[in-house]
C-alpha cells in the first residue's frame, strides 16, 4: 500500500514531460542487461516483486533486480520524449492525441508483451531511466506497420524499488493481467540514442482499453466507464492501482476512432 499511495502522491504532480536532451558532453548512457525471460509469467521474487498471478512484468522485474552488471551504450544521445510529446495530453481529446501520434509518424498496434529485465539510463541534468518491453503485435491498427516481434523501450526504471517515487505518470506505466495492451511505437525515437523505439501502453484487459493518467491518455472525446478491475491492472511495480481512476473504453471504440 506505500507504493501505491507514493505513486499516487507523485501523479498528483501531473502529466509532464521527462528530462529534456543533454547538453555536450554529458552523462553516458548505461544499460543493464538480463537475460530474456517469459512476459506471461505469473510469479516474482526480489526486491519490489509482487507474487500475484497474472502479473506479466513478474519475471523480467524480478531478472531486472537481479542483474548487477552494466555497459555503455552511448554518451551524447539526447534522451527523447515517450509518446511523441505525450506531455500534452490534458489538453487534447484521444482523437486528437492519436491523431498526432499518427501524423507524427508513430504506430498505434494491439499486442501482448511485458519487460525483458533489461534498462536503461539517458543523458540530462536527471538521467532519464528507461525499461526494455518486447511485444508481440496482434496487429498494427494506425501508422507504419510494425513486425510481429518488437522491442522497444518504456519510460521508466523496472529494477527501482516499490517505495521510489516516479517523477511524474509517464514515469511509471500500467500493464493488464495476462499482458494485453494498446502500444503507441514512436518510430523516430531510436535516432536519439536508444536501441529501439519508445513505447507508450496501456493495458487491454476483456477486449476493454483501460485508461488513466499514468502514460497521459486522454478520455476527453470518448465514452468511457469507471473501471473497477484494478485486482486485474498491475503498476511497472507489480502493484495493483486500487486508488487510480481507471477508465474503461471499449477495444471496438478505440478501433472506430483510429478509422475515422
Amino acid at each position: 500500500m506505500l507504493g501505491v499511495l507514493v505513486m499516487m502522491g507523485a501523479l498528483l504532480v501531473g502529466c509532464a514531460a521527462p528530462p529534456g536532451p543533454a547538453a555536450s558532453g554529458g552523462a553516458a548512457r548505461t544499460t543493464t542487461t538480463a537475460a530474456p525471460t517469459s512476459a506471461a509469467s505469473s510469479t516474482a521474487t526480489g526486491p519490489g516483486a509482487q507474487n500475484e498471478p497474472g502479473d506479466p512484468n513478474a519475471a523480467g522485474r524480478s531478472s531486472a533486480a537481479a542483474t548487477m552488471s552494466a555497459t555503455t551504450i552511448g554518451s551524447d544521445a539526447a534522451a527523447p520524449m515517450p509518446g511523441g510529446g505525450a506531455a500534452i495530453c490534458a489538453n487534447e481529446t484521444l482523437g486528437e492525441s492519436m491523431d498526432r501520434d499518427v501524423q507524427a509518424g508513430n504506430s498505434i498496434v494491439l499486442a501482448t508483451g511485458g519487460f525483458t529485465g533489461t534498462t536503461t539510463t539517458g543523458d540530462g541534468e536527471v538521467a532519464a531511466p528507461y525499461s526494455e518491453v518486447r511485444l508481440t503485435v496482434e496487429k498494427t491498427l494506425a501508422g507504419p506497420t510494425q513486425p510481429v516481434t518488437l522491442d522497444g523501450w518504456v519510460y521508466g526504471d523496472l529494477a527501482a524499488p516499490v517505495d521510489v517515487p516516479a517523477t511524474t505518470g509517464e514515469a511509471s506505466s500500467l500493464w493488464a493481467r495476462g499482458g494485453r495492451l494498446i502500444a503507441i511505437v514512436d518510430n523516430a525515437s531510436a535516432a536519439s540514442g536508444l536501441p529501439g523505439p519508445v513505447i507508450r501502453v496501456a493495458p487491454v484487459l476483456d477486449d476493454q482499453l483501460i485508461l488513466s493518467w499514468v502514460g497521459c491518455w486522454s478520455t476527453a472525446g470518448v465514452a468511457t466507464v469507471p473501471f473497477d478491475g484494478a485486482v486485474d491492472i498491475f503498476d511497472q511495480q507489480g502493484v495493483h492501482p486500487v486508488d487510480l481512476d481507471l477508465q474503461a473504453l471499449p477495444l471496438q471504440d478505440f478501433e472506430l476512432l483510429l478509422a475515422r
